[in-house]
């Protein structure tokens, strides 16, 4: 069977938009700028990692169930005039979301709605286009939801869960096979870091946006979200490591992966057109 990286199964109109434009348009107003940009899988965090019990692990299969990427930031919308400011943030954008972590929160500029289903081992795969005021961006919030029959192929061990992630664990000279499915369905993750200045695409342009998703924390520590999985405990007698809803490991496992130190955003050259 063909190996399908990204599987979009819905697209909604972005309300939002439509109606900053109709205010935008309106008489002593100026429109706002926006910008169409693509989203697609960054691989480059998917590294051999070492967890705090000393577990080599090695990622060769990472797929989310992913819904509706929203774009925020601190709340500097320079791009926009006062009036349309102040008319899109108190009417259409949704309220702001504190949050304590590298963003902040902060008012929703840009969003990528939908549901898709993203293989974080599929470089460059394209998630979809996002529609994105132009200015400074600090932050982005996504959904992690429920994978269907619907949308995957039969028998995919996907559906019904939110993550799956397979590998090898290595440690004192012995190495296993492990898969992990996870349900997180209905969890809102805040705050992933986008800390960039988001300017007009013009055709042509040499841009994309990339997600990462990040097993090894980015911030100079050694945090990973396999931390405290003693993986040959687990094992017992089988020859593959299997962790299921239903396992102890299951939570521990789940707990980092809904938080945004373990994702974040970034500005990527496309391929030439």
């Amino acid at each position: 069977m063909t190996h399908v990286g990204i599987v979009v199964v819905r697209t909604v109109v972005t309300g939002w938009f439509a109606a900053s434009m109709l205010l935008a348009c309106g008489p002593g107003s100026e429109e706002a700028r926006r910008t169409q940009v693509d989203v697609v899988v960054d691989a480059t965090g998917i590294v051999p990692i070492t967890s705090n019990l000393g577990y080599r692990v090695t990622l060769d299969r990472a797929r989310f169930a992913l819904g509706d990427f929203e774009f925020t930031t601190g709340g500097n919308m320079h791009a926009l005039l006062p009036s349309l400011r102040r008319s899109i943030g108190r009417f259409l954008l949704p309220a702001a979301h504190a949050h304590p972590g590298h963003a902040g929160g902060g008012e929703i500029l840009g969003e990528l709605a939908g549901s898709f289903v993203v293989d974080w081992l599929n470089p460059g795969a394209r998630i979809g286009t996002a529609t994105l005021v132009t200015g400074r961006y600090q932050g982005a919030n996504f959904s992690l939801r429920t994978a269907s029959n619907a949308e995957l192929p039969a028998g995919d061990p996907l559906a019904g869960h939110t993550v799956e992630l397979a590998g090898t664990v290595e440690k004192a000279g012995r190495s296993q096979r492990f898969t992990a499915l996870l349900a997180i369905g209905g969890a809102k993750l805040m705050g992933a870091p986008f800390d960039h200045e988001v300017h007009e695409v013009k055709d042509g342009s040499a841009l994309k946006l990339g997600v990462r998703f990040l097993p090894l924390e980015p911030t100079g520590g050694s945090k990973t979200i396999f931390d405290g999985i003693d993986f040959h405990s687990l094992a017992g007698a089988a020859e593959t490591i299997a962790i299921r809803p239903s396992d102890p490991a299951h939570n521990q496992l789940v707990r980092p992966l809904r938080t945004h130190d373990h994702y974040d955003v970034r500005l990527v050259p496309a391929s030439p057109r």
